[in-house]
């Protein structure tokens, strides 16, 4: 799980009271996050009037940080299959809205491709959930945008 406390993001272990840091030095205001297969974090953040993606390029190894583009909203994300017999083919997924059709992009990828999940219904919607169901299927559930922020 992870929770902003002043101006870091940190990581909680489940049944604990261990926190650890992961990001510091901005004003966030939203996270969502998740850990690849590695347990290093994959961020989503708004902080600044804008959502950022942070996750750790295994190409690079580091982690980089990208600005989303301001058309972009509800930004959420998942490990999908956890499974130990899905190790090869697992990916951490992220996906939000952007204009008028529902994006999802793949860690295999380096998060560089934008797959299109769904453009009809998706206007004036936001993601409340995301994540893989019982059935072994990524699952949305989108509502209308704003109907849960205060």
């Amino acid at each position: 799980m992870f929770f902003i406390e002043g101006m870091t993001i940190y990581a909680k272990i489940m049944d604990t009271e261990d926190k650890f840091p992961v990001l510091s030095g901005k004003n966030f205001k939203e996270v969502v996050g998740s850990f690849d297969r590695n347990m290093n974090p994959v961020l989503v953040y708004f902080a600044d009037n804008a959502y950022y993606f942070y996750w750790f390029d295994t190409v690079t190894n580091k982690y980089v940080t990208e600005e989303l583009t301001s058309d972009v909203s509800s930004p959420r994300l998942c490990h999908d299959d956890k499974r130990d017999e899905a190790l090869v083919y697992s990916d951490v997924i992220l996906t939000y809205i952007k204009d008028t059709k529902l994006i999802y992009r793949l860690q295999r990828d380096r998060f560089t491709l934008n797959y299109i999940a769904g453009e009809k219904g998706i206007k004036g919607r936001e993601i409340i959930r995301f994540g893989m169901n019982k059935s072994l299927r990524l699952q949305w559930t989108l509502d209308q945008a704003n109907k849960y922020r205060k």
